[in-house]
């Protein structure tokens, strides 16, 4: 995920500079050349953001996290529940990291009521939760 904001900001940034390049060569007092630029570039950026929409689509998992595990809920979770936005393909373990939970930690893990494990992928619409260890009688 890290890699692939690089490599879109990298892309911005090189479309950028052939813009600025470009208004160079481009006479300022001529507004059309300026608009063919930058409908250009925008055109551009619209491809690169849509390829990369398409490389790595991106799915809506609910998470639900008990006990003391709750404390590593994002700030916009309601009670024990959040709903995180993924790159599709990615793994219990992915999301349970993201959230800083330690991997030690973790007793139970489900996906839709049903048994998981830390590398089990998650899909669009799945609902994950997590326990601790919880001790009582």
């Amino acid at each position: 995920m890290f890699l692939d904001r690089i490599s879109l900001r990298m892309s911005v940034l090189g479309m950028i500079s052939r813009l600025v390049a470009a208004l160079h060569v481009v006479d300022y007092d001529t507004v059309c050349g300026v608009n063919i630029v930058l409908s250009d570039f925008r055109n551009d950026f619209e491809t690169i953001f849509m390829n990369n929409l398409k490389k790595n689509p991106i799915m809506k998992v609910e998470v639900r996290l008990f006990a003391f595990f709750t404390k590593y809920l994002p700030a916009n979770a309601e009670r024990h529940r959040a709903e995180l936005e993924l790159k599709e393909g990615t793994i219990v373990k992915q999301v349970l990291m993201q959230l800083k939970i330690p991997l030690d930690e973790i007793k139970l893990i489900f996906i839709n009521g049903v048994h998981a494990e830390l590398e089990d992928v998650l899909k669009e619409g799945d609902v994950m939760a997590a326990f601790p260890p919880v001790a009582g009688g």
